[in-house]
């Protein structure tokens, strides 16, 4: 029987939070360190898990808000109340509880952003709205780009409803600009580059929308408590008065440190689009969005990307893909408004109507395939190719303080302060002279990157015990290449993550293991990383 209308857009409304829900358990791995190191750890900082030694150096720099680790404190406080619960649990439900919030954003906004199209088109903005599987994927992560973009969403939504009343708006709710402004600076708050999203929405009320000065005066005064809430959790974190906007700006851009860390040709993010695992739906909305602002050039959604595509794709040298994540939600919202909406007999809009009759073809149905493929695949396993909170998971429930542990280089899944134990550590790289790890025949854990085990050149019984490689000791041809094609498009482009899988090793020498004159390996002593900012 064919589905009644609405069916199929509640269908995909319930598979969105289920998607969402089961990512932000499973993706325990930041995309980048910046999402652990610059927020979680400082919530376990002033929760007391870890010394002042071990923050990151944006701590020393006072650049960072403290405001959303002030939220991520207060539930991380109120999870640990309940026994049994180790810390990787309550991070798991600390991203769920982020997840939930994007979703209700996600929601509230394909909602109220279908009255931009007439009533034809809001089933397909529907659809797309809940069926792109980036979306849920960047809800998984409580990252501050992506809690910053719910707060700001919430607050376009208190500001969407028409100023005159019309047969759209019946029976929806007036506008409240003061909630708006709370919204809008509560996601300046989470994460200062959100500015420029604000000044795009604020110049488009003022020249575009005509809003009433009283509107606009209730929008910052929302703003103004927001900073002053934002005052107080930084004057918790820090422990003095301290204004981080302008420390972020004089650290990063008048001292440069940002670009200390890598510089990008304007060409970076219409390039990194493609090395994305959601390539068809990523590259629809990055499209979609060139053509919604040659298109719909008065529109909100014009106003607010646009500026904020072009600070960071032009003026700012340090470029990241994250930086752009903002603009998923943002940008998928104009999707259908760019290609659904044309109208006429002019050359454009016949092109734009056979593009967009293009999704009732099977190319469409294939790449709708191949989106859900991988939603599918991110809500049963969390990749690997960042940073290796899972191999520190594994690490930290396989083993005890005290434990004799050998990592062999590279290792950065023992970099993180929060997940580490007090074991009787030795690194071992290719400027290690040759030592023997062994102290008796006690055996020891091995944390290694090779596929095959370790490559100590002992006599010794070796046990896998944890293994990121989701086909445990099989498939190992597969690793190989993709460990090898992941190096040479590394060494290529050096933006490109490395591919790598970590092992857990436990190994037990055999008798007279070592020779003689080979010396004991030192002792490791740990450095936290990302303690000191680099050269600039």
């Amino acid at each position: 029987m064919p589905a009644s209308p609405g069916t199929v857009e509640r269908r995909l409304r319930l598979f969105n939070v289920w998607a969402t829900l089961c990512m932000a358990w499973v993706q325990l791995n930041p995309f980048q360190a910046d999402e652990h190191f610059q927020i979680v750890e400082l919530a376990a900082y002033k929760l007391g898990l870890l010394p002042r030694s071990c923050l990151a150096w944006e701590f020393g720099y006072e650049v960072r808000p403290f405001f959303q680790p002030l939220l991520e404190y207060v539930f991380l406080r109120a999870v640990r109340l309940v026994p049994g619960i180790d810390v990787f649990s309550q991070l798991a439900l600390l991203r769920m509880a982020f997840a939930a919030f994007a979703f209700f954003a996600l929601d509230r906004f394909v909602r109220e952003s279908a009255f931009w199209l007439p009533e034809s088109r809001r089933s397909a903005h529907t659809k797309l709205l809940y069926g792109l599987g980036f979306l849920p994927w960047l809800a998984a992560r409580p990252c501050s780009e992506v809690v910053a973009t719910s707060f700001f969403v919430l607050g376009l939504c208190e500001l969407l409803p028409p100023a005159r009343g019309s047969v759209e708006a019946s029976g929806r709710a007036p506008r409240r600009p003061l909630l708006a402004g709370l919204l809008l600076g509560a996601a300046v708050e989470t994460r200062f580059q959100t500015a420029f999203l604000l000044v795009g929405l604020l110049a488009w009320l003022l020249f575009i929308d005509r809003r009433r000065l009283s509107e606009l005066g209730a929008i910052g005064l929302g703003g103004i408590v927001l900073r002053c809430v934002g005052a107080l959790a930084d004057r918790w974190g820090y422990g003095h008065w301290v204004f981080p906007p302008y420390h972020y700006y004089h650290v990063n851009m008048v001292e440069g440190v940002a670009n200390a860390f890598s510089t990008a040709p304007f060409t970076f993010y219409f390039l990194i689009t493609w090395a994305n695992f959601f390539l068809p739906s990523a590259l629809l909305v990055f499209v979609s969005m060139f053509v919604l602002w040659a298109r719909q050039p008065k529109h909100v959604l014009t106003w607010i990307t646009l500026p904020f595509f072009f600070v960071h794709d032009i003026l700012l040298a340090h470029k990241e893909e994250r930086f752009l994540w903002p603009l998923g939600m943002l940008g998928a919202a104009g999707v259908v408004l760019a290609w659904g909406t044309a109208e006429g007999q002019g050359l454009g809009a016949r092109t734009v109507r056979r593009i967009y009759a293009l999704k009732d073809g099977r190319a469409f149905r294939v790449l709708c395939a191949v989106n859900f493929a991988a939603m599918l695949l991110m809500m049963v396993y969390p990749l690997n190719w960042a940073e290796h909170i899972v191999m520190a998971k594994g690490l930290h429930r396989n083993s005890k303080d005290g434990d004799p542990l050998v990592v062999e280089f590279p290792a950065e899944s023992t970099h993180f302060n929060l997940f580490r134990r007090e074991w009787k550590e030795t690194h071992l790289d290719d400027k290690t002279a040759a030592c023997c790890p062994f102290h008796g025949d006690a055996p020891v854990l091995v944390v290694t990157s090779n596929g095959d085990g370790p490559l100590l050149p002992f006599a010794a019984t070796r046990e896998l015990v944890f293994t990121e490689w989701p086909f445990g000791a099989s498939l190992l041809g597969i690793r190989r290449a993709l460990t090898e094609g992941g190096r040479k498009l590394h060494e290529a482009y050096g933006d490109a993550r490395p591919i790598r899988y970590y092992d857990l090793w436990r190994v037990t020498p055999a008798a007279n293991a070592c020779k003689p004159q080979l010396p004991r390996c030192a002792p490791f002593t740990f450095q936290p990383v990302y303690v000191r900012p680099p050269p600039h």
